[in-house]
């Protein structure tokens, strides 16, 4: 990622990892951040990715600990640059402990965020609202996951196909209990996802009975796995990066998160055909899908049902589920 600052921290951390050192002991080797800021991307005694944000007050508030992120928010750390000069820099220390590539991806696309909106002279207190604010995001990937991963990526294949970031992302359900996927006005769209052809797809018996004055279609993708192909991070990168809205954007990764859970933390070894997945994207109407009919006795408080989907008609085209999706009013559209 790289932000209107120009900065790009991934390819920072590229360059820093091709260096040796340092040559001193106990000196961390870093490289500057931007022009005139005193922040610098240190390396790690292990390797792990570091970002130093330097202020002339240290960041106020608690240290922190996660499985995969670390914060120090009052450290002085000896700095050591490629030309082997040696310089004591003040701030905070905040250290990506993740091995999985693309979680140290995401904690430096994070950082670019913070550093951007922090500026070259940062207060203490935006420093510790900064470190609150990626103490609470990475923390969800410590919450076990509510869905596999295969779920998840399917349901940010759809928010692709829907070719409209900010409105498909806020179509998106706040909530991954929610009855359905995607909900914009009368028309909503329910991701399910397969591994063959046949299009075996789970339903909870209130999917297939929605309210008389709500259409619903399910979008079917068959999703195979691909050592080659896009993970859970990679889509929701490129959905990131068609997002305008700061606020919006940051709902969508904190959405992500809290449905990969834990399970995001072999993200990279969980890689699917996205070319593929695209095209077997069909879109159902719950109208055509067998289902059972009649009143439920009141002891009865919920029916899941297995449906092969393989050979059901087709309600429309991705094009007419995006304009339907998008275009629909909801409370709070400007």
């Amino acid at each position: 990622m790289t932000d209107s600052t120009g900065i790009d921290l991934v390819a920072l951390d590229a360059a820093l990892a091709a260096l040796s050192g340092p040559s001193k002991a106990g000196a961390l080797l870093a490289l500057p951040i931007g022009v005139g800021s005193a922040s610098r991307l240190v390396r790690g005694s292990s390797g792990e990715a570091c970002v130093l944000i330097a202020g002339a007050e240290a960041a106020v508030g608690s240290d922190l600990k996660l499985r995969n992120v670390e914060a120090k928010a009052r450290v002085r750390c000896e700095i050591e640059a490629p030309d082997g000069s040696i310089a004591a820099v003040e701030g905070a220390l905040v250290t990506c402990t993740a091995t999985d590539p693309q979680l140290r991806r995401l904690f430096l696309g994070l950082m670019e965020e913070a550093l951007a909106a922090l500026g070259d002279t940062p207060s203490a207190s935006a420093i510790a609202a900064w470190l609150h604010r990626i103490a609470t995001l990475f923390a969800k990937l410590e919450q076990e996951g509510r869905k596999r991963l295969r779920g998840l990526w399917a349901e940010l294949l759809v928010m692709l196909a829907l070719d409209d970031g900010d409105l498909a992302a806020r179509r998106w359900h706040a909530d991954p209990s929610e009855r359905f996927d995607f909900l914009g006005g009368n028309f909503a769209i329910e991701v399910k996802s397969c591994q063959d052809m046949d299009r075996v797809h789970q339903f909870s018996l209130e999917q297939l009975r929605p309210p008389a004055d709500l259409e619903v279609w399910v979008a079917s993708v068959v999703v195979r796995a691909d050592s080659q192909g896009e993970s859970v991070l990679d889509l929701l990168s490129e959905i990131e990066g068609s997002i305008v809205d700061a606020r919006t954007r940051d709902e969508v990764r904190a959405m992500a998160l809290t449905i990969g859970g834990s399970a995001l933390e072999d993200d990279d070894l969980h890689r699917f055909d996205k070319h593929s997945a695209l095209s077997t994207l069909r879109l159902i109407s719950t109208g055509a899908i067998p289902s059972i009919t009649g009143t439920l006795p009141n002891e009865v408080l919920a029916v899941s049902l297995q449906v092969r989907c393989r050979d059901l008609p087709e309600a429309g085209t991705v094009a007419a589920a995006r304009t339907r999706i998008v275009s629909a009013p909801n409370e709070g559209d400007v």
